[in-house]
This record gives C-alpha cells, structure tokens and sequence, in this order.
C-alpha cells in the first residue's frame, strides 16, 4: 500500500510527465484521452 504522500507524489510526476508529452505532441485531444487512461490508473494505485 502507498501511504498518502507517496500517492500524491506519483499524481505530481505522472501529471508533469502527462503535460510534457501534451506540450511535445501538441494534440490535445490524444492526449487528453492518454490523461483520462493515466488517471485511471492512478485511481486503481490508490
């Protein structure tokens, strides 16, 4: 289990890591898509 630090900690590196491959692809409807995914697995750690 994560304790509540180590699971926003991985939200904020997975949202940066999310928002440079938006700026790098400039499609932001990809990636938006790609982001709902990533939170859904974010969702599934906590």
């Amino acid at each position: 289990m994560f304790t509540t630090l180590q699971q926003n900690a991985l939200k904020v590196v997975y949202h940066s890591v999310m928002e440079q491959t938006i700026i790098e692809k400039g499609n932001f409807e990809l990636s938006e898509r790609e982001m709902n995914s990533h939170c859904t697995e974010m969702q599934t750690i906590e």
